[in-house]
């Protein structure tokens, strides 16, 4: 899509050369006089590679009869970016309808929790609402979102064209919420949020504020909890925070690389190759070493609030789950793959592949809403022993 879009594009802005025939004509002494051999040369070579690219471009608008629609589509999306980020008006009426949407819903619904699922320059829409310049979001917005999905977000893009547009932002949000950036590497626009042009976790986030961090090794991971952010890395190193600016070296017990962190309950948790550790702290640990068996090694590490487990997968394809983290349950995974990611009852194999796991069972009670009777709220209908219920999740 991309190359094609620039195909696109030269052809159109190199249709002025081709049609510049008259460089190497006999009547035009008065352009050859004001233009110098080198500058003929360009336009020359610009004259003959239109040549090649507007047939290419014709039969593409007659081909591809959306190409046009494309081109339109792409320019107005362009201008209308710009009008947001420079024009204060645009980007107020926005924000200002955000507000009100989540108002509404704080108003009208019970306990909410917001996710936010954007796409696109939405995405940026949603940044700017959330991690707004100089200030902190309202009340509702900082108390009821709890999740951002982007998709295709075109971060540096932005970030390229306006360096000024994620300046001075508050960064409170981080703390509130689980982000998750969803992209392509063939998308020209996303952002992976990283230093490089690799797939992986990201490696910044609405700021590219650079701190010190007191380490030379590879950090692998960074979580917070508890008002207290901790870092791991290589060779068993272990830092912690208050404000993420100030770092101070902890004592892990081991020697190993400390690739997997998680935090939930109250509760630190460190994976290292076969060894596994806790902390009610995240200064002093509790190291269990050879906890898994030869040959495996923790791959993965998720900490659930809405189901209250801990989770981990580990380089055989195992998944365990634990309430307590010192009692851990086995759980179908289905596969003997590395398990780069889990969530619930869903993960991630290093090949790509996506598997379903019973790690939590639905309690109908306690997780949806439901009634005999159905109504504009409750549309989907479960029958269990020949009853019919209409249910919504919570």
């Amino acid at each position: 899509m991309f190359l094609m879009f620039l195909i696109m594009s030269l052809s159109v802005l190199l249709i002025f050369p081709s049609i510049l025939q008259f460089i190497d004509g006999k009547n035009l002494t008065f352009i050859k006089e004001h233009l110098s051999d080198w500058q003929i040369d360009i336009l020359r070579f610009l004259k003959n590679f239109s040549k090649i690219t507007l047939p290419i471009t014709s039969l593409a608008i007659i081909f591809i009869p959306e190409s046009n629609t494309l081109l339109t589509k792409v320019a107005a999306e362009f201008t209308t970016i710009d009008n947001y980020i420079q024009y204060g008006e645009q980007s107020q009426i926005i924000q200002g309808n955000f507000d009100a949407l989540v108002e509404y819903i704080v108003e009208n619904e019970e306990n909410p929790n917001i996710h936010l699922h954007t796409y696109s320059f939405g995405s940026i829409i949603a940044l700017d609402a959330l991690f707004p310049i100089g200030t902190e979001p309202c009340n509702n917005v900082l108390n009821n979102i709890k999740l951002l999905i982007t998709v295709g977000a075109p971060y540096e893009f932005i970030d390229s064209y306006y360096p000024n547009f994620y300046s001075e932002r508050t960064d409170n949000m981080s703390q509130q919420i689980e982000w998750i950036n969803v992209y392509s590497t063939l998308d020209a626009f996303a952002s992976n949020f990283r230093k490089d042009n690799k797939s992986g976790k990201a490696q910044f986030g609405i700021t590219r504020t650079a701190r010190t961090s007191g380490t030379t090794s590879n950090i692998y991971q960074v979580i917070y909890g508890n008002g207290i952010f901790v870092y791991s890395t290589s060779n068993g190193g272990l830092a912690t925070s208050t404000d993420g600016i100030t770092w101070s070296a902890q004592t892990s017990g081991i020697t190993q690389n400390i690739t997997e962190l998680m935090y939930g309950a109250g509760k630190y948790v460190y994976g290292a190759g076969r060894n596994i550790a806790t902390s009610n702290d995240a200064i002093s640990w509790t190291v269990t070493t050879n906890f898994l068996s030869a040959g495996e090694s923790f791959a993965s590490m998720h900490y659930d609030s809405t189901c209250s487990v801990f989770l981990y997968g580990t380089s055989l394809g195992n998944i365990k789950k634990s309430t307590d983290t010192i009692t851990w349950a086995t759980v179908t995974s289905n596969t003997a793959n590395q398990i780069n990611d889990l969530n619930r009852n869903l993960y991630i194999t290093a090949n790509g592949d996506v598997g379903f796991a019973n790690v939590y069972t639905y309690n109908v009670q306690t997780d949806f809403y439901y009634d005999v009777t159905p109504n504009s709220q409750l549309t989907n209908a479960i029958t269990i022993k020949n009853t019919t219920a209409y249910i919504k999740a919570k």
